[in-house]
């Protein structure tokens, strides 16, 4: 059986940069070695390791984001106002918190830096 890997949980509201996050995570792993699962996908893993990342930007950096992105096209402004709903921690874990100061750069380096920390 193979080593136990690390589960590395990336949350935040829709259009936050969640999925960006964890294609550009993947990519300095390789694909190899890191499988990125959608959040609806239901995954039931064993690992000794679990590191939890949130995104927790205004509805405003919200929308500034998702504006960029393609998905802009067919899901517009008044869906994702429905669909925000702010800082949502997690009470039985301890989260890094990803405002709107972190670059996608810093994202991954501190992702990758604390994988690698527990592996």
């Amino acid at each position: 059986m193979g080593k136990a890997g690390t589960l590395v949980v990336i949350r935040g509201n829709s259009g936050s940069g969640k999925s960006t996050t964890a294609i550009e995570v993947q990519q300095r792993f390789g694909r190899g070695t890191c499988a990125v699962v959608a959040q609806d996908v239901v995954l039931v893993a064993t690992t000794p390791h679990a590191l939890f990342y949130s995104f927790d930007l205004t509805l405003d950096q919200t929308l500034i984001r998702h504006a960029g992105r393609p998905l802009a096209a067919s899901i517009p402004e008044s869906t994702m106002r429905q669909w925000y709903r702010g800082w949502q921690p997690l009470p039985f874990v301890d989260e890094v918190r990803i405002d709107a100061d972190w670059s996608l750069d810093a994202i991954v380096d501190r992702i990758y830096r604390d994988v690698v920390a527990v592996r």
